[in-house]
């Protein structure tokens, strides 16, 4: 019981240890400025906007 809790103490430092590294992999960075952001909200039409709505969950008041 007492070497069973070891093991599972080095399972799990190496598991939250590559945890990151795996997770983060495959993305590639966004390079993104507060200058392209604004440039690219300027292009868009605010005052034509239609209000969509869902129909709720049963049961919600």
């Amino acid at each position: 019981m007492v070497g069973g809790s070891f093991g599972l103490q080095n399972f799990a430092e190496i598991r939250y240890r590559y945890r990151s590294k795996v997770r983060f992999r495959n993305k590639k960075p966004r390079k993104t400025t507060i200058e392209a952001t604004y440039e690219e909200l300027k292009k868009t039409d605010i005052d034509h906007w239609e209000n969509k709505r869902i129909p709720r969950p049963a049961g919600w008041n």
